[in-house]
This record gives structure tokens, C-alpha cells and sequence, in this order.
């Protein structure tokens, strides 16, 4: 296959060659529909003011460099049981603020309960 693409004036042309061979699989559409699933928690601003990470005691958020970005506290008020735990969860609520009360840059982040290793990820989506 062959486009060509040119300005508004038709003078300037651009021709690109696409080749598609038999059996050379797929590309999937970016963004992936399915990429949200690789992350703990979302958190899309343009939908939502804040996201509820499940805890039982404070929270630390991350960035992927490893700079604190907040800390939250566990608040128990709203407890549910989280399926196959014992104890009752509290939620943290972040809205996607840092310490000094900025919104952050839509990315990666990592919510780590105190006490806990394994951190939760979460997409902030702007």
C-alpha cells in the first residue's frame, strides 16, 4: 500500500510505503483498553476526584523514582471486609495531591501501607 499525503496547496508531498506480510500478527490499539488492568488502582481526574486504597493502617505514595509524594492516613470510618482477609480494611483517600497540596503529574505511582513490602500501582490519568 502506498499514502501519499500532501499540504493544503497540494505542493509539498509525502509518500509512505506500508507492507503487510501474511501471518504477521497484530498491533494493539494504543492506548490499550486492557492496560488499565495492570495497575492496582485508577485514578482519573478527568472522571473522578479520588481514588479509596484499601488499608489498615497509614499509606505512603511513591513516584517511580522513589520520592515521597504523600502520606495518607487509614481511615476506618467505612470498613469493609476484603475477601479472604480477616481483619476489617479502612480506606485511604488520595486525589492525587503531593504534600504541599499540588496535583501531580499523570503517570505511575505507588501506594505502600505501613508495615506492608509489596506496594499497590496506581494510574493517575489526567
Amino acid at each position: 500500500f502506498r499514502l501519499r499525503v500532501s499540504d493544503e496547496e497540494n505542493t509539498v508531498f509525502t509518500e509512505i510505503q506500508i507492507r503487510v506480510y501474511p501471518d504477521s500478527g497484530s498491533i494493539p490499539p494504543n492506548p490499550n483498553p486492557g492496560e488499565k488492568k495492570k495497575y492496582d488502582k485508577v485514578l482519573d481526574l478527568t472522571h473522578m476526584d479520588h481514588v479509596d486504597i484499601p488499608c489498615t493502617d497509614g499509606v505512603t505514595i511513591y513516584n517511580r523514582d522513589g520520592k515521597k509524594i504523600a502520606h495518607l492516613r487509614c481511615l476506618n470510618a467505612i470498613q469493609s471486609m476484603a475477601i479472604g482477609e480477616s481483619a476489617p480494611l479502612g480506606k485511604a483517600y488520595w486525589v492525587g495531591e503531593n504534600e504541599e497540596g499540588d496535583i501531580i503529574a499523570a503517570g505511575t505511582y505507588f501506594a505502600i501501607e505501613e508495615g506492608e513490602d509489596e506496594p499497590k500501582k496506581v494510574l493517575v490519568i489526567k
